[in-house]
C-alpha cells in the first residue's frame, strides 16, 4: 500500500501536519477565464498555502515543453541540441514565472 502522507510544517504556527492531497478550488476570472488553484491547510491554525494555480495558458505552456522535451531526446545534432535545449529552460522559466504571479494575484480566492 503507498503512503501517500507528507508532513509539512505550517508557515504561520509552525506546527507540522500532514497531507495527504491538495485541495482544489475552480475560480472563474474575466481575465485569465477558469483556474484552478490547488493549495493545503493547516490542521492546527486554519491557514491556507496555495501551491499551484492552474489555467488553460499554464496547460498549454506545459504541454509545448514538454514535446519540446520530447524532441531533446532525439536530436542527434550537438548544436541544435543546445539551441533546442535553450529554447527549453527559456520556456520553463517563463513558466516558473506564469505560476507565480497567478499565485501571488489568486491565492485570495482560497
Amino acid at each position: 500500500m503507498k503512503n501517500n502522507r507528507i508532513v509539512v510544517p505550517c508557515d504561520s504556527c509552525k506546527k507540522r501536519f500532514v497531507v495527504r492531497k491538495p485541495k482544489k478550488k475552480i475560480h472563474n476570472d474575466g481575465i485569465e477565464g477558469r483556474l484552478t488553484i490547488y493549495y493545503i491547510q493547516c490542521t492546527n491554525c486554519k491557514e491556507k498555502f496555495v501551491s499551484f494555480v492552474e489555467s488553460k495558458k499554464i496547460k498549454t505552456m506545459i504541454k509545448e515543453n514538454k514535446q519540446l522535451q520530447n524532441r531533446l531526446r532525439t536530436i542527434k545534432d550537438d548544436a541544435e541540441y543546445v539551441q533546442a535545449l535553450d529554447e527549453f529552460e527559456k520556456n520553463t522559466s517563463r513558466i516558473d514565472t506564469v505560476k507565480k504571479d497567478l499565485i501571488f494575484r489568486f491565492s485570495k480566492y482560497v
